[in-house]
């Protein structure tokens, strides 16, 4: 049995914990990280709790400890049971993710995606 365990950023304790055995094999794990400078921090962390907490999607928002980069950071995690629902969050969430960085922050934030297939360990 694997337990994997995640804490939100943005609730108080306890932290919401996901028993990995309750997810589906076949679902997709969608990651966004949000690198940032310093300056841009506050900023940055407060807009996207602001947007995550209105959203319709659930998701899970997560702080880099020993992030290999400078600055700050953070990351998006939403899973999906196919890649129609990815694209669909991706034009929702992450078009405007993408659209307030460059409005905004211009080259002192920036965001890269990864998709993530949940494998057994049998």
């Amino acid at each position: 049995m694997c337990n994997l365990i995640f804490t939100r950023l943005d609730c108080d304790p306890p932290p919401i914990t996901y028993n990995s055995n309750l997810v589906s094999l076949r679902m997709i794990l969608y990651n966004i990280s949000i690198i940032m400078e310093d300056s841009r921090h506050d900023q940055v962390v407060n807009w996207l709790k602001s947007h995550l907490r209105t959203s319709s999607y659930e998701t899970t928002f997560l702080k880099m400890l020993d992030s290999p980069h400078e600055g700050h950071t953070y990351c998006i995690q939403f899973r999906a049971a196919d890649d129609d629902a990815i694209v669909k969050f991706q034009e929702d969430v992450t078009a405007e993710l993408q659209t307030y960085l460059m409005t905004h922050h211009g080259e002192k934030a920036f965001i890269f995606d990864s998709k993530m297939q949940y494998l057994s360990l049998e």
